[in-house]
């Protein structure tokens, strides 16, 4: 795979490298995702206007076979598989996979498998090579170069990836509100100079999901979904909080209080 520079000359995956470490960027222990996997499973996997994107942006002609890193509870792979040969999810939460494993038994769909891994293990061995490797809102990691380098080992085709735009799982003006301010992450674009560094030219669109308040049902909700997210507030916050959403809640349904999405595509370089 040939390599290009970036000039002024600058090494964007040593950045994003160095950025992540600043930042003390660390995976959720998979305890906390074993724990969100029986609310994610309640709530179904109802279509939405991001989840359509995703797929319908996903090219599976003469495609056999699918890797899902970071699966979830099977949302994406659920769909793919009654057009491929077979499905394997990956995921480090183990109350994930079962709820795949749950949810192919129920959909009578034998072709999905799982891999009780997360990203940075080692593959070798574990994980078979595939045509396509799909990451859906999975792909933060401490060293974004050696993660690619890790799908391309085991993709043979394409790659669809999704990566946050804005680098914010928070919403600023709230953050900037109760003090609690937080660095953002890298955003999309340093994904995409790292890729044009590995030689590189991906495809790239947008897509925005709901945001966290986008379905709040009154006052006592949004306050609820801001501590679960910020921890316990004051009766000060608690105060600037309702202020806020009688200013804001009718803007909750608008793009700036959505997530916008990422969703990064390229060809796998050829194996030398």
């Amino acid at each position: 795979m040939s390599t290009r520079t970036i000039y002024p000359v600058l090494n964007a995956a040593q950045w994003y490298r160095e950025y992540m470490k600043e930042i003390a960027f660390s995976e959720q222990p998979a305890e906390s995702w074993d724990k969100r996997a029986h609310s994610m499973q309640k709530k179904g996997n109802p279509r939405s206007k991001y989840f359509d994107f995703f797929i319908n942006a996903i090219d599976l002609n003469g495609i056999s076979t699918v890797l899902d890193v970071g699966s979830g509870t099977g949302a994406l792979a659920l769909q793919l598989a009654p057009h491929v040969d077979h499905v394997y999810c990956l995921d480090y939460s183990r109350a994930m996979l079962d709820y795949v494993e749950l949810n192919a038994r129920e959909a009578k769909l034998a072709n999905i498998s799982t891999i009780h891994l997360s990203k940075e293990d080692d593959w070798q061995g574990l994980v078979p090579e595939v045509d396509v490797l799909v990451s859906s809102r999975s792909g933060l990691d401490i060293d974004i170069e050696r993660l690619f380098e890790k799908f391309h080992r085991h993709t043979r085709q394409h790659i669809y990836f999704s990566y946050l735009a804005g680098g914010r799982f928070d919403q600023p003006e709230i953050s900037s509100l109760l003090n609690k301010e937080r660095k953002a992450f890298p955003d999309y674009i340093h994904i995409i100079n790292i890729l044009y560094e590995m030689g590189i030219d991906p495809a790239l669109s947008f897509v925005h999901a709901p945001g966290r308040f986008q379905h709040c049902t009154d006052e006592a909700h949004f306050i609820e979904l801001v501590t679960a997210y910020y921890g316990d507030s004051t009766a000060d916050d608690i105060d600037a909080l309702r202020h806020f959403y009688q200013k804001e809640s009718a803007n909750f349904v608008k793009d700036n209080y959505a997530m916008k999405w990422a969703l990064i595509d390229w060809v796998v370089p050829e194996k030398k």
